[in-house]
């Protein structure tokens, strides 16, 4: 699908728990565009790397990895590219595991980690109608998107929403106000690409929203 005419780049940022996915992957569906998770790229490399022993300081062996990581995009179930593969396979509950979550941000924070991974998410979205979401996205990522919004809310119901989200097993997905906290100020004042609301972004409260 071809960027022409109303066909445009919807860049969401967020932390933890705002909705960004529900939200993002339902425009890309009513709007038949391709959605990235971008978080998803940091999980799938943190992942390898817990499997591979490499631990986040080893910086080197991380910049390494995350070169030598393939991401692909394939058609979900109603046919959105929404899928996103890390070296050919579809990873799901064990990319929020409580081990994941624990380094995810601190390996998110190398620039050599992050520069292959915003080359391929720059690629994406150059010319194909492409919903976007993660923490630097409408700043650093697709700073030119048409659409730029940032998604917010309370910590405490970003903590309910996260512990009441069921895994393809149907248990629920571990988390807690002080890890929602830790990891917001990991992302908010890292040097590199931090999470923060544009001067042109769109700020939305999703507190009291029900999607």
């Amino acid at each position: 699908m071809e960027k022409t005419g109303l066909q445009y780049n919807i860049a969401i940022d967020g932390p933890a728990g705002v909705g960004k996915t529900t939200i993002g992957l339902a425009l890309a569906r009513n709007l038949g565009a391709r959605f990235v998770d971008t978080g998803v790229m940091y999980r799938g490399i943190a992942y390898l790397a817990i499997q591979n022993g490499i631990s986040s300081n080893q910086q080197s062996d991380l910049a390494k990895l995350a070169t030598e990581t393939n991401f692909t995009l394939s058609p979900d179930d109603q046919g959105i590219e929404s899928q996103l593969l890390v070296n050919d396979f579809l990873f799901t509950d064990v990319l929020h595991s409580e081990i994941v979550n624990a380094i995810v941000s601190e390996i998110a924070m190398i620039p050599e980690v992050r520069d292959p991974l915003v080359a391929w998410q720059r690629s994406i979205a150059r010319d194909t109608r492409t919903i976007m979401v993660g923490r630097d996205i409408t700043t650093a990522v697709l700073p030119a998107a048409e659409i730029k919004i940032y998604l917010d809310a309370s910590l405490e119901e970003r903590n309910r929403r996260r512990n009441s989200q069921p895994n393809s097993k149907g248990s629920r997905l571990p988390s807690s106000s002080d890890t929602l906290q830790s990891r917001d100020e990991i992302d908010s004042t890292r040097t590199t690409s931090p999470l923060y609301i544009g001067t042109d972004v769109t700020r939305i409260d999703t507190t009291n929203l029900t999607f």
